[in-house]
């Protein structure tokens, strides 16, 4: 899901594009987690948790950090992103 924060029986993971509010609508500290990491840039990482700190504590929320300028390999559960 690309910036939706919404309720979903499972989403394999999250991207979060940038830090702007109309991004984050639904994304805060009690946000649920459906089992997928949110991925990100570093400069959003920081800003998401400046916004909401209660997310950087909470063991069922992982927040990755995609260093730019490069490609990434996803793997989800039954196969890649």
């Amino acid at each position: 899901a690309v910036d939706y924060w919404g309720h979903k029986d499972f989403i394999g993971a999250y991207f979060l594009t940038h830090a702007h509010s109309d991004h984050l609508v639904g994304l805060n500290g009690e946000w649920e987690s459906r089992g997928g990491a949110i991925y990100c840039s570093p400069v959003t990482r920081a800003l998401l948790f400046r916004k909401h700190p209660a997310l950087e504590t909470r063991a069922d929320v992982v927040v990755v950090a995609l260093s730019l300028g490069r490609p990434h390999v996803i793997t989800l559960q039954g196969g890649e992103l």
